[in-house]
């Protein structure tokens, strides 16, 4: 999944104002589980950089052997926006 599909997918097409909603509006307070080998995915950690920059709840779902780098982790919880835990 990328960011603009995951974009798409979660705007709100009831908007009756015609007004087009950012990024931050559309993501906040949304949780993302992010599901599979966290540890070795290029494209996850990219997404996870980016989605750290907004008012997110992100959840690790992978075994142990597979979960996100802890330098990710510590990347977005640097940027004190999105929440994250770890669920194997």
């Amino acid at each position: 999944l990328d960011f603009y599909t995951l974009l798409t997918e979660l705007h709100d097409d009831d908007d009756d104002d015609g007004a087009t909603q950012s990024p931050r509006d559309i993501l906040k307070g949304k949780r993302i589980v992010l599901v599979g080998d966290l540890k070795h995915g290029r494209t996850v950690h990219s997404l996870v950089k980016l989605l750290g920059l907004y008012d997110v709840d992100l959840v690790y779902v992978a075994p142990a052997s597979l979960m996100m780098p802890t330098t990710l982790i510590d990347f977005v919880r640097h940027l004190q926006r999105a929440t994250q835990r770890s669920v194997p």
